[in-house]
């Protein structure tokens, strides 16, 4: 980014007059200006930017992202903002010569060495519908679509203004520059010559080579995939980034240099195409001559105009025969296709069976075998059929073929203005959320033809034209009408749904899980636990989960990502969640922008977008969870169960046992059956893909103090905390003390707390995070968050004094308050989840020695014992869990 001299010195350079100077800088310092809306027809993402070291929100899928990968890698250009400004421009309607007040929100603002410019984006449709609603604002010149009045009110202080269509995005380069983007980065090491010497070494014996030859190639000189994409982006061998698909790898190719790719480019351009037996000439078609490709542009009748890379030239059309004739010039095009194939792809099963037979019964008959089943006129009739054919077996098969669906008269009777009746009645009465009946519509059909005297049409015809203007939107909603579509392959963008590459696009959704959970110590019910599931778009494996008794919140999206990190030491490239508030939280927004996350928020209304981690939750539920003991299937049909099936009778499981059963269905047993998606196993198929499409070792983040602390959630009012010189930071009522905080009085900082246990906070100081322990260290006594904002609950519902809270109250009221005598099951759920995630390393951030007070370490080695216990427990069930059905 510019700094704030450089960016007064490019002003200067351009001439940039006040007003622009003025909009630029608002652009910085605010955008965006408007929140971008999600709604059921678009796909908000927060583009994680490395150019601008910020997130960039787009509002539309398929029309800004694209402009912004394109913007963040484009050289030329230094910044960009979305939403950047709100404009007041008065127009003028020339048709009525009147004003017109227009508030516009260009889409991207995009800084240039040479210019600044505003774009507004939409697809070529969308600048027709407004060019005849607003003809005096859109128009179409030359080809391009213009806003004449903005351009030069803008172009007044110094801006350009553009609009553009989405159809002028390079899609595939696009998606080749974003594989590649991770190698681009300045941090990425550099090739040593070695490597280089091993790689060129490669194309000594061709200047093409399939991608997926090469780093087999690679992987015998000892060297990975990675080299090989770092070496693609520093322009060491070539890959053709407009035309190619980086990412398939066994289809992609190579190139030695840029000379190999233009020379193997026509071939592969040329290959497509064959030599036609006959002088094709027609507009458009292609003629060779000398291994020049020429295109007839005009026919005429004695000569004919060809045009070759730019230049055209009138030829006489007896030279070209003469030349056709010696062999000289030759037709290029598709194979033409025969009529017969083109007939017979139309044929039922049982059309063909009939021809099959007639030409059995023929056959037999030329050999002396007499046929009773037809007659002698009609075998007469079939060898005059197949003569007619000639010699091609096909043409008489065809022509055996019983023309019975030719028969009939299948031109519409009925007259015009009976279709527009029909058409108007579906409209206006039938295409309504009152969803009237067709035979409600007919009535209304037949009022129509009485009262304009037209001859109405039978019920029958009436409903079969209805059907063709019968809207499901109209009738029953968005919701019902997306229930029934098909389903969707391809996400916007013209990408593929799940993505290329592992860890590329990973979904991350919640769940309940159908099982009550007891305690560890006895059989009492806990209730229900939610699981919170991070799965691998393209090799559908597991990367993370996280089980609890707390419904969705921060932690739940905090904890899964703690556990990628430990197993799999990176973060995701992009996230595909649902609109929950939680995935919106600024605590997770800030974390994602921390570590360059981008997030996709799936279309409302629309949980097929989700389809990877919602189908995985149905196969959890079927194959693990209904069959372990405890399960609430039954309680589907509530009415009829009985006392003595009632689920709440055969609780068995913990949460620490069903954690271990679902790390173990996820590795053993899911991960390793093969998936419908790509046909191999979601574990295998994710470590072929992580080595065919490069490790990316820069993305790797170490699993450590400082990322468990940047996952832990900021304070309120947006994490900030003013240092109090004699107190410290003041959170939920109570006060935290470090010794650095000692030189920061008056000054802001960065704060967050620890959920799993609220007896410390941490403070960023000096670009470092520091421990501060509360005062109230022993009332507090490993509270969780959620048991802390449970006793502050109850302190202010039971205390009589309505004033302000202060600590020493507060540290009355935890000194006596105890969870058990209030709420058992919160504590326990609470001690369940703590011994999980705190045995595996993602629980509280730092394990500290007086959080084992002598007055609860019995209880706490009980509590241990019996968690081994039921681990054990698990150990017997687990030979006992069947999967009954495969996922699909």
């Amino acid at each position: 980014m510019l700094s704030q001299i450089e960016l007064c010195q490019l002003f200067d350079d351009l001439g940039t007059p006040p007003d622009g100077r003025r909009i630029v800088t608002q652009a910085r310092e605010r955008s965006p200006v408007r929140n971008v809306k999600s709604t059921n027809s678009n796909v908000v993402t927060c583009f994680a930017s490395n150019k601008m070291d910020r997130s960039i929100p787009t509002e539309s899928m398929r029309v800004e992202y694209p402009a912004v990968v394109f913007y963040e890698h484009d050289e030329s250009v230094l910044e960009y903002y979305t939403q950047p400004c709100k404009l007041e421009i008065e127009l003028v309607d020339k048709s009525t010569s009147s004003i017109k007040k227009c508030t516009h929100y260009p889409d991207i603002l995009i800084i240039y060495k040479d210019k600044i410019v505003l774009e507004e984006w939409k697809y070529e449709k969308g600048f027709e519908r407004l060019a005849l609603k607003i003809p005096y604002r859109y128009e179409k010149l030359n080809e391009r679509w213009r806003s004449t009045q903005i351009e030069e009110y803008l172009a007044e202080i110094g801006i350009c203004y553009q609009l553009r269509c989405a159809e002028e995005h390079p899609l595939q380069y696009l998606k080749n520059i974003s594989f590649i983007a991770d190698y681009t980065r300045p941090g990425y090491m550099s090739l040593c010559q070695e490597a280089i010497d091993k790689l060129r070494s490669i194309f000594e014996w061709s200047p093409v080579i399939a991608l997926k030859d090469v780093v087999a190639a690679l992987e015998v000189n000892g060297l990975d995939s990675d080299m090989l994409y770092k070496a693609i982006a520093e322009g060491l061998v070539v890959f053709d980034m407009f035309n190619d698909d980086i990412s398939s790898t066994d289809r992609a190719l190579l190139y030695r240099d840029h000379v190999a790719m233009e020379f193997y480019k026509i071939d592969k351009e040329n290959d497509e195409k064959v030599v036609l037996p006959v002088l094709n000439l027609s507009v458009n078609s292609e003629l060779v001559y000398d291994g020049i490709e020429y295109k007839i542009d005009l026919l005429g009748q004695e000569s004919i105009i060809l045009s070759s890379n730019g230049y055209s030239r009138k030829v006489d059309l007896d030279i070209i025969e003469k030349g056709f004739r010696n062999g000289d010039i030759y037709t290029l095009g598709v194979p033409i296709k025969d009529d017969i194939n083109s007939e017979s792809e139309c044929l039922t099963s049982e059309e063909m069976s009939v021809a099959l037979a007639r030409r059995k019964l023929v056959e037999e008959s030329d050999n002396g075998i007499s046929c009773e089943s037809v007659s002698l006129r009609t075998m007469q009739r079939y060898r005059q059929i197949m003569r007619d054919s000639g010699d091609n077996l096909q043409k008489q098969n065809y022509a055996l073929v019983p023309e019975h669906r030719h028969k009939g008269n299948r031109n519409v009777k009925i007259n015009q203005q009976i279709i527009e009746a029909i058409q108007l009645i579906a409209n206006n009465r039938f295409n309504n959320p009152k969803a009237i009946t067709k035979k409600k519509a007919y009535k209304n059909f037949l009022n129509h033809c009485y009262e304009h005297g037209l001859i109405p049409c039978s019920c029958k015809t009436f409903n079969k034209h209805l059907d063709n203007y019968a809207s499901i939107k109209k009738r029953k909603g968005t919701r019902f009408e997306y229930h029934i579509k098909p389903l969707e392959s391809y996400l916007y963008w013209d990408e593929p749904m799940h993505g290329f590459r592992p860890f590329e696009c990973v979904h991350i959704d919640h769940t309940q899980l159908d099982i009550l959970l007891r305690g560890p110590k006895d059989t009492s019910v806990l209730g229900k636990a939610w699981i919170t599931l991070s799965v691998d778009a393209e090799s559908r494996n597991v990367l993370g989960f996280y089980i609890s008794y707390d419904a969705p919140s921060y932690r739940s999206c905090m904890m899964v990502l703690r556990d990628i990190v430990r197993r799999h030491g990176r973060l995701p490239e992009m996230i595909v969640v649902d609109n929950g508030k939680e995935f919106k939280s600024a605590s997770f927004m800030q974390l994602a922008d921390f570590y360059r996350v981008s997030i996709r928020y799936r279309p409302k209304g629309k949980p097929r977008y989700g389809s990877v981690v919602e189908r995985l939750f149905g196969t959890i539920n079927k194959q693990l969870i209904h069959n372990m003991e405890g399960n609430t299937k039954i309680m589907q049909h509530v009415r009829m169960v009985t006392k003595a099936v009632r689920p709440e009778n055969f609780v068995y499981w913990t949460l620490p046992a069903l954690h271990n059963a679902l790390n173990y269905f996820f590795e053993t047993l899911y991960g390793c059956e093969p998936h419908p998606a790509h046909g191999e196993t979601p574990v295998s198929y994710f470590n072929k893909r992580m080595a065919e499409t490069g490790m990316r070792r820069n993305r790797m983040i170490k699993f450590d103090k400082n990322f468990l602390i940047m996952t832990c959630p900021q304070v309120d009012r947006g994490g900030i905390r003013t240092v109090d010189s004699q107190r410290g930071i003041k959170n939920n009522k109570v006060f935290y003390w470090c010794n650095e905080l000692i030189h920061e009085s008056g000054k802001q900082v960065e704060v967050r707390f620890d959920p799993w246990d609220i007896r410390f906070v941490y403070v960023k100081i000096s670009k470092l995070w520091h421990r501060c322990t509360s005062k109230l260290i022993f009332p507090l006594r490993s509270f969780t968050a959620v048991e802390l904002r449970y006793a502050l609950s109850e302190f202010k519902n039971n205390r009589i004094s309505k004033g302000p809270i202060s600590q020493e109250r507060l540290a009355e009221w935890l000194s006596v308050f105890d969870c058990d005598s209030h709420d058992s099951r919160l504590r326990k759920q609470q001690e369940e989840a703590a011994y999980v995630y705190n045995k595996l390393g993602i629980g509280v951030v730092e394990n500290d020695l007086t959080r084992d007070i002598e007055a609860n370490a019995k209880s706490n080695i009980m509590l241990a014992e019996e968690h081994h216990s039921c681990e054990n427990d698990f150990d017997n069930q687990v030979e006992n869990i069947e999967i009954y059905e495969r996922f699909s």
